[in-house]
């Protein structure tokens, strides 16, 4: 007697709850250290490897109570034609981002949206590492980083919402990762945006989870090498 096989994609109303468990993690990590912010009336700057330490071993938790879950480890998984798939996520993303950041870079020098960057600078900035614990940064921790909130915005987002129209799962998802990268200030909305809004339309075909993943780590680091050195991250 053949047994129905499980889905391969997490049901909506259990996707919503993993959802849920993944955007307290993300929400509580800025909002808390904003309300710190707010409080004092000036930008917060987080200093010391125990804010680093908080975030990486927060992140681990956080993967570690989704991953236990075997609906949840199938959306890592490539379907058929997933590594052509995954190979134009992260092609598409690391051609797009960084050109929107370039056209970005150029109005500023020649003096266009300067005021506006101005007006609304980053609230939260890391303090800047060095020697080992900027390459476990770099390498494990961006990976940390990627890892979770594409599993959570382009993962579970999407399944949370399978039964509603195309546009709600590419709106929804990429408001939520947007509200988490707000304290970065309208500068680090020019990568932010644009990579949501098409990391989100990629992930509407399965398969390309691994290749989001990927391209969320190179973005990031392409953005935080140079700011994890100076500490304007």
């Amino acid at each position: 007697m053949s047994g129905s096989s499980p889905p391969s994609v997490p049901r909506p109303a259990a996707a919503r709850l993993w959802l849920a468990v993944g955007l307290a993690f993300l929400l509580g990590k800025v909002l808390v250290p904003l309300g710190f912010s707010l409080l004092a009336g000036d930008g917060l700057r987080l200093d010391g490897m125990a804010v680093y330490g908080a975030d990486w071993a927060g992140r681990v938790v956080l993967l570690a109570v989704l991953l236990a879950r075997p609906e949840v480890r199938r959306l890592l998984r490539f379907s058929e034609g997933g590594w052509g798939r995954a190979v134009v996520a992260t092609l598409g993303i690391g051609v797009v981002v960084p050109l929107v950041v370039i056209i970005f870079d150029f109005a500023w020098v020649v003096g266009r949206v300067d005021m506006w960057f101005s007006a609304f600078p980053p609230i939260v900035t890391w303090a800047p590492l060095s020697g080992g614990w900027l390459w476990f940064d770099l390498t494990v921790g961006l990976l940390l980083v990627a890892l979770s909130e594409e599993l959570v915005f382009r993962g579970l987002g999407p399944a949370a919402l399978a039964d509603r129209p195309a546009v709600l799962r590419v709106v929804v998802p990429t408001l939520l990762f947007v509200l988490i990268h707000w304290h970065r200030g309208l500068a680090g909305m020019v990568w932010v945006v644009p990579f949501g809004l098409l990391a989100a339309l990629l992930a509407l075909k399965p398969g390309r989870l691994p290749g989001l993943i990927a391209a969320h780590y190179l973005i990031n680091l392409w953005v935080f090498l140079p700011a994890r050195v100076d500490g304007s991250a």
